[in-house]
């Protein structure tokens, strides 16, 4: 229905609202400010003068468009987070239990669909290097990404362990199984995207977006191939995260997701010409790394168990040669 209607809109007053598939706006403008939307100013006034559609149009609760607006200084963009405090069990410091207040999302099915994993500022202490995978839950995407184990990793004299992110968090089970429910589509239609991208579409109230690595790193190549300028590397791309095993403190984090758009025609007139193509529209990354100064301060707290130790030590034997020397001056005492 909204399809149709939108369509009808369009060509009724294609001359009058001057829309066209291509705008020309600031970067600012497409990721925070938002720009005006000649076609979704149209579809509000229509649904403002007509209550009696309004229920049958699911249009989303802006007047601008930007891929990231209302997000600045905003406390509930990214939702509400319920984690844990570790009081229960370690194993659950920083893990997640609700998101807006609930266990799973409604976006996908099974298990993608469930609240688990770190928020990935707050890790358990006691990272074993046989754990071969960590969870992040990731707002952006509305789900959880599987991190591989990738060995040791050291930062400024510190020690610990890095994990990567792989094929596997945008798969659509191709390969792994237990992704298929990264699929939207009805179950007998999927898998609908090639491994490497991941459909958001729900997660983004509706808007045909999909979510890879920068440069579609890891993904089917039929991707980079109807693009030019594609040039994807593990050095520049990778999504990694390390850290120090005893604390669970990060010790170098570099989370990157590239946004696209499946552009298609959507028997929508004003896309007619238009290839289908998944389209490229912007890559994010967001690093963190110990600096030096916390660094010394995290191997000092690192060694003062061992020093508690020692002390511990030192102060039983001095303990117990008192206890020998005052009861050598009783006996002798007693004797004389």
């Amino acid at each position: 229905f909204l399809l149709g209607f939108i369509d009808l809109i369009i060509n009724s007053n294609i001359e009058e609202m001057e829309i066209s598939p291509l705008y020309k706006v600031t970067a600012s403008e497409i990721l925070f400010e938002g720009y005006d939307d000649k076609l979704l100013t149209n579809l509000l006034d229509v649904v403002a003068n007509n209550p009696g559609i309004a229920d049958q149009i699911d249009l989303p609760p802006f007047d601008r468009f930007g891929w990231f607006y209302g997000r600045n200084e905003s406390e509930l963009y990214d939702g509400n987070f319920t984690i844990g405090t570790g009081v229960d069990a370690l194993d659950n410091l920083g893990m997640m239990r609700l998101w807006n207040g609930l266990d799973r999302t409604p976006y996908y099915r099974d298990e993608c669909g469930r609240v688990v994993g770190s928020s990935g500022e707050l890790w358990p202490p006691y990272q074993e290097p046989e754990r071969p995978n960590v969870t992040v839950f990731s707002s952006d995407i509305c789900s959880a990404m599987t991190l591989e184990f990738d060995g040791a990793f050291s930062l400024h004299g510190v020690d610990g362990f890095k994990w990567k992110g792989n094929d596997r968090p945008f798969d659509n089970g191709h390969n792994y199984a237990e992704t298929s429910c990264q699929c939207t589509a009805a179950e007998e239609e999927c898998p609908v995207l090639a491994p490497g991208t991941m459909d958001v579409s729900s997660c983004k109230l509706g808007a045909p977006a999909t979510v890879s690595y920068p440069h579609y790193y890891l993904a089917h190549p039929s991707y980079r191939e109807a693009v030019e300028g594609m040039t994807p590397s593990k050095s520049d791309h990778e999504f990694m995260m390390a850290l120090e095993p005893t604390t669970g403190i990060p010790l170098a984090v570099k989370a990157q997701l590239q946004v696209n758009l499946d552009v298609k025609q959507y028997g929508l007139t004003i896309f007619e010409g238009i290839p289908n193509v998944m389209l490229p529209v912007l890559w994010f990354r967001q690093t963190a790394q110990l600096t030096e100064e916390l660094a010394s301060d995290l191997k000092l707290l690192l060694v003062l168990p061992n020093i508690g130790i020692y002390v511990a030590i030192a102060l039983a034997v001095v303990g117990v040669v008192g206890f020998a020397v005052s009861l050598y001056c009783s006996l002798k005492v007693w004797k004389d």
